[in-house]
């Protein structure tokens, strides 16, 4: 049992909510994990915004012209539908993220499989991959923070092979980026930093939403030591940036017109 340092077992520890989008411990900020890392720049995410936007003045634009001629006025309205249709397409995507990590947990806590049909799947893809692994999984959604650094996150599960922990994050995306590998190093030295456990691997877990026509499919990334601890490294540099662009750059001074 990973059981809090004594130092740390009367901590109050509250997670972001409408108050607060930090983590408070004892009435004191800890930043995001997953908000620190998106000071790292993701180009994929270019290519996959302009597919998107194509796609839907594609589907805008025909649909119109099973109605009626195109005329010169439509294209404003064409055009903002395009360029708002990743943020639809990625907050659909986040909704299921949020659903699927749920019912994986209420799956692991108390057996119970989701009545939504979408995430059956998932919870299949789950559950051949546990097995695979030959996991017991001791906890789920555990908050874990920093308290040298200022940082706090949520753990979606940590489990027990070989009598050693495994801090693991699911994801249910179409791959796994290399912030993930951050996400879970940060993780992990948070659980190390109340517990005084060391943290010899961690996993990042992919399953995705589509998956194959027959079987289940996942992808599972291991990190040992001593790379978890050279992510550890890079992380904190990236937490050093993140502080960084949140401080003045320059001293504001007010510009005069001639």
């Amino acid at each position: 049992m990973l059981e809090l340092l004594p130092k740390y077992r009367d901590t109050e520890v509250k997670p972001p909510d409408d108050e607060h989008s930090t983590y408070m411990v004892d009435g004191v900020e800890h930043e995001r994990v997953t908000s620190i890392l998106d000071v790292i720049s993701k180009p994929a995410l270019v290519p996959w915004a302009a597919g998107i936007a194509a796609d839907s003045f594609a589907e805008s634009l025909t649909a119109l012209l099973q109605v009626r001629s195109l005329s010169v006025n439509d294209l404003p309205g064409l055009r903002d539908m395009a360029a708002k249709a990743h943020n639809a397409t990625r907050d659909n995507a986040a909704s299921f993220g949020t659903r699927a990590h749920h019912a994986i947990e209420e799956y692991i806590t108390s057996g119970v499989v989701p009545t939504d049909l979408a995430l059956v799947p998932i919870l299949n893809a789950f559950e051949a991959w546990r097995t695979k692994e030959s996991l017991t999984i001791e906890y789920t959604e555990r908050i874990v923070w920093n308290p040298e650094y200022k940082y706090g996150g949520t753990i979606d599960a940590v489990a027990y092979r070989d009598g050693k922990p495994i801090v693991i994050d699911f994801k249910t995306g179409s791959s796994i980026y290399k912030e993930a590998g951050l996400q879970v190093a940060a993780y992990a030295y948070g659980l190390r930093s109340t517990t005084g456990v060391p943290i010899e691997e961690a996993w990042v877990v992919n399953i995705p939403r589509k998956q194959p026509e027959k079987g289940t499919g996942f992808t599972t990334r291991k990190i040992p030591q001593p790379i978890l601890g050279q992510n550890f490294t890079t992380f904190l540099a990236v937490l050093d940036v993140y502080k960084g662009m949140k401080r003045p750059v320059w001293v504001t001074r007010e510009t005069k017109k001639g």
